[in-house]
């Protein structure tokens, strides 16, 4: 199930704006708004380094794929969870095609 607007050929990036501190491999994500901050394990910090521009749902996910070797159901459904988590806290956008 993809997050809703989005397919694998719309181009996300993430919000240019945020704070974020890389510990080790995980990546420390300040949400001002909220008043709180996100913890991103290994895979999700890599997620968030690829979508420093803008990037292609299909690439984001044939490079994880390719990257991790996993099981490319499971990373699908991780990877649609993850990209709805963050637009719907605006760490990440849709963007046009550059």
């Amino acid at each position: 199930m993809e997050p809703k607007g989005i397919g694998p050929d719309t181009w996300v990036r993430r919000d240019p704006n945020r704070v974020s501190t890389r510990l080790g491999e995980e990546v420390i994500l300040l949400d001002f708004p909220s008043d709180s901050y996100l913890k991103l394990n290994e895979v999700g910090a890599r997620i968030w380094d690829l979508l420093e521009h803008p990037i292609r749902v299909q690439d984001l996910f044939e490079t994880l794929l390719r990257e991790y070797q996993v099981d490319s159901t499971q990373l699908e459904q991780d990877l649609h969870r993850f990209l709805r988590e963050m637009l719907q806290r605006g760490l990440v956008h849709v963007v046009k095609k550059p």
